[in-house]
């Protein structure tokens, strides 16, 4: 018994260490990338870097205080971002698709996501007569995108 808890106290150790050592600093990211992070992300905190492959993860808080995530390539580039906003961020047309569609729901999360140069919002809500929990999609402009 003591020679298993020894080997999975091994294997919890050395996994812990592969991954806090994949961790960056912002000073091993290349100023390339730096800029074009400040550039898109000003007044960002809790900053963290992960490289993946030949591209850089980051994890963040906006400046107002909401989670978030990019993804930029080795040479500057944003790639994609996901990040969560307020729900009056949303596209007007998307909240009222809810208010007509849907008015016994309530949005209990809201994403901005952008790649390939397209944006998209996603909206959790709440509610019904069984108050479940739905995700939609939607367009840049509010627009439904329908469930695969």
């Amino acid at each position: 018994m003591k020679l298993q808890n020894l080997l999975l106290l091994s294997i919890f150790l050395c996994f812990t260490a592969v991954l806090h050592a994949q961790e960056m600093n912002e000073e091993k990211v290349s100023q390339a990338v730096q800029t074009s992070f400040d550039q898109a992300f000003a007044g960002a905190q809790d900053v963290q870097w992960v490289p993946m492959n030949n591209q850089y993860k980051v994890s963040f808080k906006t400046s107002d205080n909401l989670k978030a995530k990019g993804v930029f390539s080795a040479t500057g580039k944003l790639v994609s971002y996901e990040k969560e906003i307020y729900s009056n961020n949303l596209p007007l047309a998307a909240v009222s698709y809810l208010r007509t569609e849907m008015p016994k729901y309530g949005i209990t999360e809201a994403t901005e996501f952008y790649s390939n140069g397209t944006v998209h919002y996603r909206m959790r809500v709440r509610g019904g007569e069984n108050n479940e929990v739905k995700t939609l999609k939607f367009t840049e402009e509010g627009e439904l995108i329908p469930s695969k």
